[in-house]
């Protein structure tokens, strides 16, 4: 599923990022790593921007941002890797 599906109060865990390398880095270093659990806090009235905590921090993320994100309602392994794409090829030598 993806992190847009999330609805106010729910909760699920970081599977990976999509999208360009660029936002996937931008997302590992505030702590979208695989494994980690976010919360979705809020919503704006017109559903864009929304509010999710993770990792003890509060980020805003655009909907359509949220979109390139698979999330488990199930706990998943934590990895030490950022949960990009990026980083699965470049651990597999495909990068």
């Amino acid at each position: 599923m993806k992190l847009s599906d999330l609805k106010i109060g729910e909760s699920a865990y970081i599977l990976q990022v999509n999208g360009d390398k660029a936002f996937a880095r931008r997302l590992s270093e505030i702590g979208f790593i695989r494994g980690e659990k976010i919360y979705n806090h809020m919503k704006a009235p017109l559903m864009d921007p929304v509010e999710y905590e993770i990792m003890g921090t509060t980020v805003t993320l655009r909907r359509s941002e949220t979109k390139n994100i698979e999330v488990s309602r199930e706990p998943v392994e934590k990895d030490t890797c950022p949960a990009s794409v990026f980083c699965i090829e470049e651990e597999e030598g495909n990068a």
